[in-house]
């Protein structure tokens, strides 16, 4: 338990150092040992925690869905629900603007798409292939990135009813 925790308290700090580091550089003229320097902590413990940059990123968001979801854990589903979750994970993410503005929201879409593609496999018809399953995804992709772009101003209830009835109608046709 205390291992954790360290655990835990070291990935915040690198983390943290990491945000830090984007207000005032690129990412590409950040090092990891800058990274480390900030946060506190040794090289090798940035190393143990995260292969890249990237997953350094990813860690908070990986976070914040996984202390979300848990509120979902026992609901049952709809296509609504999870588009809902899905906005306002992303609205109430105070680090959204760093991934716009460092051209990572793929990296932040990829991470999504792997944690709760098995949500959104529940929801949608049994006969659905993957071919309309990849285009339901990347269509909300790029429904989120339009948002997103223009500053998240509709509310996440909002955004997830115009992209549910997007994906009903293009599931009905």
């Amino acid at each position: 338990m205390k291992r954790t925790k360290q655990i835990n308290e070291s990935k915040e700090l690198i983390f943290e150092a990491f945000m830090q580091l984007l207000k005032e550089k690129k990412e590409e003229d950040i090092t990891l040992t800058e990274i480390a320097e900030t946060a506190g902590v040794g090289r090798m413990t940035i190393y143990r925690h995260f292969k890249e940059k990237d997953d350094i990123l990813l860690y908070k968001v990986k976070q914040y869905y996984e202390v979300a979801r848990l509120q979902l854990q026992d609901k049952k589903l709809s296509l609504l629900d999870l588009m809902e979750f899905r906005y306002k994970l992303i609205y109430e993410s105070p680090h959204i603007e760093h991934f716009y503005k460092i051209n990572k929201l793929q990296s932040l879409f990829d991470a999504f798409r792997t944690i709760y593609s098995s949500d959104i496999m529940t929801v949608l018809p049994p006969s659905t292939d993957a071919y309309t399953i990849a285009f339901i995804i990347s269509g909300m992709d790029a429904i989120t990135n339009l948002w997103i772009q223009n500053g998240r101003t509709e509310p996440p209830k909002q955004m997830a009813q115009l992209t549910a009835q997007i994906i009903e109608k293009n599931l009905s046709n």
